[in-house]
């Protein structure tokens, strides 16, 4: 584990794989296993105190988990002052132009097929006790602008109502929209999917690649991004 002190009020602590282990973490409980993640940080923060003298004033911290090549882990945080958020926003963004997109899928199916693994021994548990299994699915599709956005949202029928969120990659300006499965049968979402392909590039299947986009970009469209979009296009 490696602290560096960005400025006098950012840290970074980065967590190679070896450390992540040591620690019996796996980079999903931080989005899964609350509890456990926020006992790690706490510690990670008095750690800091040790290794490089970073003092708080008790004021709440920013903290931003952020996933490295090799299974790594970039932890940044800052208290929770207008010039320290935007110090550990910048010493971010320096950080994340090292990661390559194959890397990251990588990892993420990594995680997903983990998640398979206590999926398929959940559908188990579910077929001896008569559930019923709920069958899940998730896109992410990377427009490079929104009149694109609004020209596929004007492809689908205006009696779906897909589960849909739109987000903003500001730095290098590109649109991110999320597809998941609401009450629409999926044969009807591959549909539209396919449809999406000719404005778009699919950019994951993975629903851990929903909290990527929760870290890293602005959400601009929260809830029924399609519909929103579709009727903006109307509109305009």
């Amino acid at each position: 584990m490696t602290f560096q002190k960005l400025d006098e009020h950012t840290v970074r602590c980065i967590l190679s794989e070896e450390d992540m282990n040591e620690h019996g973490l796996r980079i999903e409980d931080f989005f899964t296993n609350k509890d456990k993640a926020r006992s790690f940080l706490e510690d990670v923060v008095k750690q800091a105190h040790d290794e490089v003298g970073y003092e708080t004033n008790g004021d709440t911290l920013a903290m931003q988990v952020m996933p490295l090549p090799k299974n790594g882990l970039a932890i940044t945080f800052s208290e929770r002052s207008e010039h320290a958020l935007q110090s550990m926003l910048g010493h971010i963004r320096s950080a994340i132009e090292g990661i390559q997109n194959q890397e990251l899928d990588e990892m993420l199916e990594q995680v997903m097929d983990e998640e398979d693994i206590k999926d398929s021994d959940k559908s188990k548990a579910n077929k001896k006790s008569g559930k019923k299994e709920k069958k899940t699915f998730f896109r992410v599709y990377q427009f490079e602008n929104l009149e694109e956005v609004e020209q596929f949202c004007q492809t689908v029928p205006e009696t779906m109502n897909i589960k849909s969120q739109l987000y903003k990659d500001k730095k290098n300006d590109m649109f991110y929209l999320t597809i998941e499965k609401g009450r629409i049968a999926i044969k009807n979402l591959e549909k539209i999917c396919f449809s999406a392909e000719d404005f778009a590039s699919l950019v994951s299947e993975q629903e851990a690649y929903l909290e990527y986009c929760k870290e890293h970009f602005k959400c601009i469209v929260k809830k029924g991004a399609i519909k929103v979009m579709r009727n903006l296009a109307v509109k305009n």
